[in-house]
């Protein structure tokens, strides 16, 4: 540590490291953190060094990040997080919050668990999350959330892509097309390369014609087997960004993609086998739940605010540019006593 810093910390009228416990929710959880920031600081692989991140090419910083990935998901098999064959219940453990914190790294897969996870648990009933939840959990189902479009950004109102349904001989099914290029999906994370699932938000056509408006559908982009892309979609990554750039984030169109009924997310209303639409009675909070994934996404982003912020309070105290003599900065905001910073 610093030593500045560290004489700082000394100076304190409080007690930092019982600052730390009430931060993380006790002693028993701020000693596990640090057990599992010094596995992933020394583990032998070395994938999780970030030393030569600005230095790599973006395709590269990528595939270095998936590699990041999927050694932390072998990491928490070891642990005891999850298990083959038990559903994964990777997504429920708190040290998965650790090790993402330890890595200190974005990972491609990230909006899995961020926003997809979410969508399918609020959105789909019992029934299709029994079904889909331990793939999904044990990683098989890698999943992205398609809700901007080329020409209409998140006003979910103006968005064009459709899911129409077909009757047929047995289950019914959607078709799922971008009519237009402004309904190109683009800008999803995940999209681009990672993601072999999408969560589509798509206007509703249902048996009689009516526009029922935007609902969620589990479209599969690429194969099982392969990863290869599926017929009818078209998918890739829109290129370098000012930052997070180990996100790939990505551009889709669909051109008549056929998926079953019941991949729709039917929690709130559904679609029966003849094509007729009905909403299940709910409250008015429950009826706007299908808006409820970016809506929490943008609430998310204001957790890192609190490393940004212990970071500007620490750098006054660090920063001795010219010839180790104090910054003007650090002596402005040491006028100001602490219980004020």
């Amino acid at each position: 540590m610093n030593p500045d810093l560290k004489n700082e910390r000394r100076q304190a009228t409080f007690e930092t490291e019982q600052i730390t416990h009430l931060l993380y929710g006790g002693k028993a959880k701020t000693d596990r953190r640090r057990a599992l920031e010094k596995l992933i600081e020394t583990d032998p692989s070395g994938i999780f060094s970030n030393d030569l991140n600005y230095y790599l090419p973006r395709t590269e910083r990528h595939t270095r990040a998936l590699a990041k990935f999927v050694r932390l998901v072998e990491l928490m098999k070891v642990l005891g997080c999850s298990k083959e064959g038990d559903g994964g219940k990777l997504l429920e453990s708190e040290d998965m919050v650790f090790l993402l914190g330890a890595i200190a790294d974005d990972l491609p897969s990230s909006l899995h668990w961020i926003m997809f996870v979410p969508n399918i648990k609020s959105l789909f009933d019992e029934e299709q999350q029994a079904k889909l939840m331990p793939l999904i959990e044990d990683w098989r189902i890698i999943g992205c959330y398609a809700q901007t479009e080329l020409g209409h950004g998140s006003n979910v109102r103006g968005l064009e892509t459709t899911a129409t349904f077909v009757k047929d001989d047995e289950d019914g099914h959607f078709i799922v097309n971008s009519p237009t290029l402004t309904a190109t999906k683009f800008w999803p994370g995940t999209l681009g390369r990672t993601a072999n699932h999408a969560m589509v938000i798509a206007r509703l056509i249902d048996g009689d014609g009516i526009d029922r408006g935007v609902h969620n559908f589990l479209v599969q982009l690429r194969s099982f087997h392969d990863h290869t892309l599926l017929p009818g979609v078209k998918t890739g990554d829109i290129g370098p960004k000012i930052g997070y750039n180990n996100m790939d984030n990505g551009f889709a169109t669909f051109d008549n993609v056929r998926i079953p009924r019941r991949n729709m997310g039917m929690r709130f209303s559904t679609v029966d086998k003849t094509g007729k639409y009905k909403k299940k009675v709910m409250s008015d909070a429950s009826a706007k739940v299908a808006y409820i994934t970016m809506m929490q996404v943008r609430g998310e982003y204001t957790f890192p605010l609190t490393y940004f912020i212990q970071q500007m309070v620490s750098y006054p105290f660090t920063n001795t540019p010219f010839f180790n003599k104090p910054s003007l900065l650090m002596k402005l905001v040491k006028i100001s006593p602490w219980h004020v910073q």
